[in-house]
């Protein structure tokens, strides 16, 4: 039946992979209307409606919005306002805001300033300072290696004769505020990459990569790597090489935020008769940084000192001091600029990327009401939204990155936001930065070879028993239409989700009024 449905349409897809139970009536597709194009449209709903009934949806809550951007006709609706969890389709909210109150050409500048006099002989007596401004590109995400960031300080430091610092560095990162988890993030994630703290700073995305690979022989310990290397964590490595063919299980069972983090379980050995690059033998797991500012001042000191340049001094942030810092007075020497916005917005929404939405978040807030705050982002993205016909009271906002559980949002209320983004100024900035089918990022592996695979750009949301597809579908007519998809409370794998929203998208793709 789920192949006959796509033949019918013209969509090219391994239907064998579609694990899911879906009846359509194919005979009403030999009847003629009088009229063509309402009989076309009601048998895109029938056929919207069939894949929704699939049993795997069952006991779940479902939102789906279909809606013309530019006109406002509702192509499909059902329980479109239905109040439900979004996950990552947040994301389009805090970039959207991100254009539209900063623009596209906004760009971060993190300062770095000496307060002292360098001496004949080479050592500064005073501080060097470092003023954040909530910069989320020093990333792999942006750059080859954001180290280079620090060299490139130390590098200033160097061309000043400066060869040893008698002075404290100070990092202050007072841009943002102090609270660096969202409201209502699950305390479990916090150990992972993807629920790393917020901060003013973020240094290799507040997190580090542990590189594991199998010793010499069995009952060896694991040789292991720290990227990037750094005196801030103390790493104890009880990982130990195994048997060819055993199991590799790497994880920790230590908090971060003890400062200690103890590495366990097992590397398999290589097969010594395969051919296998070392690369291929590694194993690596990701941890979030319990305190980003010491860690990027670690970091830095360490580079500095590679570079030949002592510290004499203490790592401090700006709250250690007795007085807040006057900058009028100080000389800044290196200024460190950010890609623009549309351009940080692109890797948001494609890869999903939540340290850098929620640090975009407060930066809205930070710029329009002066307190980096969640409090003032969730009050900058309601103020927003009552521009567009959305009714603030009607929806929950918590964070900028869609981590929260607390965040609460409609299809048609999605659908919304992508009408208003399509007749902005900024539109072809916020289409740009949608992930696309079989290209990097959330949609890489999906729609391949099918009508969609060119006609659909979104962002995708994901968590436990959460998943959503939000964005824009070009039929064959090519009218492009914003739709929403919100599957909240189901049982089954994510993957049978996805495959049943790729459907949907499909069929939006197969549309024509004709």
């Amino acid at each position: 039946m789920i192949l006959i449905f796509f033949l019918l349409f013209g969509i090219s897809v391994e239907a064998q992979a579609l694990n899911i139970s879906i009846k359509l009536d194919t005979n009403k597709i030999d009847k003629k209307a009088s009229n063509g194009q309402t009989y076309a449209l009601k048998q895109l709903q029938e056929d919207i409606d069939a894949i929704l009934s699939a049993p795997e949806l069952g006991n779940a809550s479902v939102g789906v919005c279909v809606i013309h951007p530019e006109s406002g006709e509702t192509f499909y609706k059902k329980h479109a306002n239905t109040s439900l969890i979004p996950a990552s389709t947040m994301k389009m909210f805090t970039t959207a805001v991100a254009l539209e109150l900063l623009g596209p050409d906004f760009k971060y500048a993190t300062r770095i300033y000496i307060d002292g006099e360098i001496q004949t002989s080479g050592e500064l007596n005073g501080d060097i300072i470092i003023r954040a401004s909530g910069d989320p590109t020093m990333s792999l995400y942006f750059m080859k290696d954001p180290l280079i960031i620090l060299d490139n300080i130390a590098l200033k430091l160097d061309s000043l004769g400066i060869t040893s610092i008698k002075g404290n560095i100070i990092l202050d990162h007072s841009y943002f505020d102090d609270e660096i988890f969202g409201p209502g993030w699950a305390i479990d994630d916090i150990p992972y990459p993807y629920s790393a703290p917020i901060s003013a700073i973020a240094l290799h995305d507040n997190k580090v990569e542990m590189q594991f690979r199998p010793g010499l022989k069995s009952g060896d310990y694991s040789r292991m790597t720290m990227i990037p290397d750094n005196s801030y964590l103390r790493i104890v490595n009880n990982v130990m090489t195994v048997p060819t063919g055993s199991p590799t299980l790497i994880d920790s069972d230590t908090d971060p935020r003890s400062g200690v983090i103890d590495m366990q379980g097992s590397i398999s050995m290589i097969d010594p008769g395969m051919m296998i690059k070392t690369e291929e033998a590694m194993s690596a797991i990701g941890l979030s940084i319990d305190d980003p500012v010491q860690f990027f001042l670690h970091v830095f000191k360490q580079r500095l000192e590679k570079m030949g340049i002592r510290i004499r001094g203490s790592l401090l942030k700006n709250e250690m001091l007795n007085e807040p810092i006057d900058y009028v007075g100080l000389k800044a020497i290196h200024e460190i600029t950010s890609p623009p916005m549309s351009s940080i917005i692109t890797i948001i929404n494609t890869v999903s990327h939540n340290l850098a939405a929620e640090m975009i978040f407060k930066t809205i807030a930070k710029e329009q009401f002066g307190e980096g705050s969640f409090a003032k982002g969730a009050e900058s993205m309601k103020k927003f939204i009552t521009k567009i016909g959305i009714i603030p009271e009607q929806c929950a906002i918590v964070d900028g990155s869609g981590l929260s559980r607390l965040n609460l949002l409609s299809a048609y209320q999605q659908t919304l936001l992508l009408s208003a983004m399509h007749r902005s100024p900024n539109k072809e900035h916020f289409l740009a930065s949608l992930a696309r089918p079989g290209q990097t990022g959330t949609l890489k592996n999906r729609m391949l070879k099918s009508l969609a695979q060119q006609q659909v750009i979104a962002k995708t949301g994901s968590m436990n028993n959460v998943s959503c597809l939000s964005g824009y579908a070009t039929t064959r007519d090519g009218e492009q239409l914003a739709f929403s998809m919100m599957m909240n409370g189901f049982t089954v794998q994510d993957g049978i989700i996805r495959n049943l929203q790729d459907m949907i998208c499909m069929r939006l793709a197969s549309f024509s009024r004709k």
